[in-house]
């Protein structure tokens, strides 16, 4: 139906978002444009009231060439893409849905969970219904802040349905089986059914279809009241769920209190793809070269299976050095122990390496921008007690590092110390810089 573009705006020099109306030319005989038009009004004018920290916010609005567009907040990344779910290929940007991937840990579900619920309550509470809750329309920003976006098949209780398209409204697997049977009559029990099988995938690694097993038989971690929690958001009947949005999170805060309680911590993470091994080596030697890496030869260069994450790890020897430093013996490697204290784009990195070394910092002039298997060194295959896949030696803030390798002429690789996989970014996207010398 439409098309989301990155786009930067002039003098500002702000990164944003740009949806513009553009019905595929294959759909023209099942629409009504103006309906469209309508619809995609209505869209930018939910977003645009709701004022909302987990909800994405709209900032203009204009038509071009006859087809209205609107702008707003840019994010790279949603929770469809970083459990895997989602992958993009071609130029059409083909999309293809993963029953199976990785699963978050309870404490960064119960995070998710929180913020989502706390942004659907505030749609309830307008009277919308966003209908189409599932991990690709989860935003996630780079201080790991959940924003809900994609409105464009929501409902407003009360108004007049759009139907006449004659096209389904959802998304296989999470749509409520009461907005199969009419779209048009739903509450928002049935954003509370979606957003339930969306936390079963979450805990249990899958989505649940046919005859699922329970989240705890699937998920060590999680206990009975994990089951509980999850199938009755998912119950059949809109009466047997929670019965909003405020309920559900009541119930979820009584989980979270239950601390360690919860169930057993300490359990190895799930494997995506591939055997995963610790090197045992005493020294692992890097490449320190930067090159440019293209995606179609990324997983072979820097040894990644199917979740891009690394299919051997370092088992490091870190020392802190007391200045701002740590020294991994197992590589020879000296690394900054925090890093950039905000976003750097690629292009501005090596005037903060430069700074480093002007200072002297931790009395060195050899500072540089750490290659991928450099930065894929310092991995954990577990989530480690700070949240992130890094030993708790080094700061936390820094949880998506650039690179010294380039993808292309225009974008860069980086490591996501946050999920423990690697990914690439446009040059004018900001990450963090944790600097390495030799």
């Amino acid at each position: 139906m439409g098309k989301v573009y990155k786009a930067r705006v002039p003098v500002i020099d702000k990164v944003v978002a740009v949806k513009v109306l553009s019905p595929h030319p294959s759909l023209e005989p099942l629409l009504n444009i103006d309906e469209l038009k309508e619809r995609f009004i209505r869209e930018a004018r939910i977003i645009a009231k709701l004022q909302h920290p987990h909800i994405v916010s709209v900032s203009d609005f204009d038509v071009h060439d006859g087809m209205p567009f609107f702008v707003m907040e840019y994010y790279p990344n949603n929770l469809g893409i970083m459990i895997g779910e989602v992958s993009y290929s071609g130029q059409e940007g083909t999309r293809k849905i993963k029953s199976q991937g990785k699963r978050l840990s309870l404490d960064k579900v119960i995070n998710y969970a929180n913020q989502i619920l706390s942004g659907i309550s505030c749609l309830h509470r307008a009277r919308i219904v966003h209908r189409d809750i599932k991990p690709e329309n989860v935003l996630i920003t780079g201080t790991d802040e959940v924003k809900i976006g994609d409105f464009g098949i929501s409902k407003v209780l009360g108004e007049k349905t759009l139907t006449s398209t004659g096209l389904g409204l959802g998304s296989p697997f999470f749509i409520a089986p009461e907005q199969e049977e009419d779209a048009g009559k739903v509450d928002g029990r049935a954003d509370i059914y979606s957003l339930g099988v969306m936390l079963y995938r979450l805990v249990a690694g899958r989505i649940p279809r046919g005859k699922y097993k329970m989240p705890s038989y699937l998920n060590e971690e999680a206990d009975e009241r994990w089951d509980t929690f999850i199938l009755k958001a998912m119950e059949e009947e809109p009466e047997d769920r929670f019965q909003s949005a405020q309920e559900m999170l009541d119930a979820l805060v009584a989980i979270s209190r239950a601390g360690e309680d919860v169930g057993p911590r300490g359990k190895a993470s799930p494997v995506s793809g591939g055997k995963r091994i610790i090197a045992k080596k005493p020294r692992y030697s890097p490449r320190s070269e930067p090159r440019t890496v293209s995606e179609e030869e990324f997983h072979d260069v820097f040894g990644l299976d199917g979740a891009r994450r690394a299919l051997v790890y370092v088992e490091n020897e870190f020392e802190d050095n007391g200045n701002g430093t740590v020294t991994d013996h197992a590589t020879g490697l000296m690394w900054q122990q925090s890093g950039s204290d905000d976003y750097i784009k690629y292009y501005a990195a090596d005037a903060y390496i430069r700074g480093l070394n002007r200072k002297r910092f931790g009395g060195y002039i050899d500072w540089r921008l750490p290659t991928t298997e450099e930065l894929m060194s310092l991995l954990e295959p577990e989530e480690q007690s700070n949240g992130l896949y890094i030993d708790p030696v080094f700061d936390k803030q820094q949880w998506w590092c650039w690179s010294a390798d380039k993808r292309s002429s225009g974008s860069a690789w980086h490591v996501n110390f946050n999920y423990g996989y690697v990914d690439w970014h446009n040059l004018g996207h900001g990450h963090y810089v944790r600097a390495v010398r030799p």
